[in-house]
């Protein structure tokens, strides 16, 4: 069975589900994401809130093919400042234009730089050498 859960300290609130048979597992993730995962959204207010251990609350459980849906649903129709950095489900625009951001930001990076040129030395290599193609 699966879990929607709900985190709440001060006036924030952050929905999150999971497949996990025990919300205590989720939790203790939370807790190590809390101390060694400072950058996402949830875990930075936590910490300039002086929170030290973050506590989940049960909301519902559901089945799987319910479980993204209900749990966009809370996010959705949240009236306190939510701690969600994105919904649980993305149309397929939404999907399409994380994918170019991402895009965009990797190709910026060393890495990516490089591996574009590599790209495009494999491209030109090509056509010197199949000139029709």
């Amino acid at each position: 069975m699966n879990k929607i859960y709900k985190i709440e300290f001060n006036d924030y609130i952050y929905y999150g589900s999971t497949k996990q048979q025990y919300l205590s597992r989720r939790q203790a993730r939370h807790n190590h994401n809390l101390r060694h995962n400072p950058n996402q959204l949830l875990y930075r207010k936590a910490n300039e809130e002086g929170i030290e251990k973050l506590v989940c609350e049960l909301v519902c459980e559901c089945e799987e093919h319910e479980r993204l849906e209900m749990e966009d649903g809370l996010i959705v129709a949240c009236d306190r400042q939510s701690l969600n950095e994105r919904r649980a489900t993305l149309t397929e625009e939404e999907k399409i234009q994380r994918k170019k951001e991402s895009n965009q930001r990797y190709e910026k990076t060393e890495k990516g730089k490089y591996m574009k040129s590599l790209r495009d030395k494999r491209y030109y290599d090509k056509k010197k050498s199949c000139p029709n193609v």
